[in-house]
Order: C-alpha cells, then structure tokens, then sequence
C-alpha cells in the first residue's frame, strides 16, 4: 500500500493542473474532470491510510482527516457560504494537519528499528512542515507592520513548503522501497523453508 501511495503523486499532479487557473482560462471543460480527479485521488490516500491502520494506529487518524477534508473541500465546491466559509477552511487546514502529523509520526515508528535514520527525518520533516506553515502566517502579519520584510518571508517560507513536499515525496519512495525489498525477503525466506520441508 505505501508503494501505491507513493505512485499516487502522478495523478495528483495532473488533477492539480487540471484546475489550474491558467489551464481552466485556456481550457474551461477541464476544470470539473480535474475537481473529479482530485476529489477521487484524496479518497484513494484516506482508504489506503485506513488499510494500512491495522499495522500502525496513527494510520488510520490519518485516513479519518483526509477523508473528512476531502468532504469539506467538496461542502465548500458545491453550497456557495459566504460568512462562514473562512472558519470552515481554517477548520479544514487543522484536520489537515492533524492527518499530516500522523502519517508522519506513522511513518517514523514503523521505521523504528529497521531503519532509524529514515525514521528520524520523518520527525525532522514534520518540524520543517509545520515551520513552513508557520513562516507563512508570521509572514501575513508582518505585512502589515513591514510589507517588505513580510512578503521576504512568506517568499522564503513558500519556497520552504516546496522543498518539504519534495522531499516527503522523496521519504515516502524510500519507505515504500525498503518495505517492498523486506516483503521480498520474507517471501524467499518462506520458499527456501517450504523447499526444504518439501525435500525433507
């Protein structure tokens, strides 16, 4: 399920061109298969959480808030709110990171004992992700004391919060990759014993 997940990211690119500004001006007919595409990849990463909760419990809160952000962003594409649709993203944007902490911790102590490095920088990129977050509402207020200073800083943390997403990317390919290469191993393991029963 983690290598799936990682592969995920191809049709998650393309549902995100898909709506695109630009694209939807050239192009509008595309817009509501994008929204479709994006709507039906967010479900697929809550089911696949939620199948991989049995193994670590984090998991699941993790496929809980993508499935609930995935109906929020659905609630707010279909009924037109004005007054309350800030606090409903905001709402949204917290459910969010709650599901995002969780996988990451999930992802850390799964790694735990197999392969501690990589378990470690899962940590590592959750403080990076959540600083990135932070830069950029710091950065919104500092607008309005020092427009220039702010808009450096939503700049540097924006670049930041690409950087993290490549790099969680990255980490997801080479948890999936270790995993999969120790599912082949207990595979051959097994032959070898069911070989040797056989022979015996």
């Amino acid at each position: 399920w983690l290598w799936i997940l990682f592969w995920l990211f191809i049709p998650s690119n393309i549902a995100a061109l898909l709506v695109d500004e630009t694209v939807v001006q050239w192009i509008p007919a595309l817009h509501l298969p994008g929204e479709i595409l994006s709507a039906a990849i967010s479900v697929a990463y809550g089911v696949i959480f939620l199948l991989l909760s049995p193994v670590e419990d984090r998991y699941r809160t993790t496929g809980i808030c993508g499935l609930i952000v995935c109906g929020i962003n659905i609630f707010l594409g279909v009924v037109e709110l004005s007054g309350w649709y800030l606090v409903i993203a905001i709402a949204a944007l917290i459910v969010a990171l709650v599901g995002n902490y969780n996988e990451y911790m999930a992802h850390s102590t799964v790694l735990a004992g197999v392969n501690d490095d990589l378990s470690h920088k899962w940590e590592i990129l959750w403080k990076w992700d959540i600083g990135t977050i932070g830069g950029i509402f710091g950065g919104l207020i500092l607008m309005l004391i020092f427009p220039i200073l702010g808009v450096l800083s939503v700049l540097a943390a924006t670049i930041g919060m690409v950087v993290v997403s490549i790099m969680k990317l990255i980490y997801r390919y080479r948890t999936a990759k270790l995993f999969r290469k120790i599912l082949a191993s207990v595979r051959d393991d097994d032959i070898r014993k069911m070989t040797g029963s056989v022979s015996a």
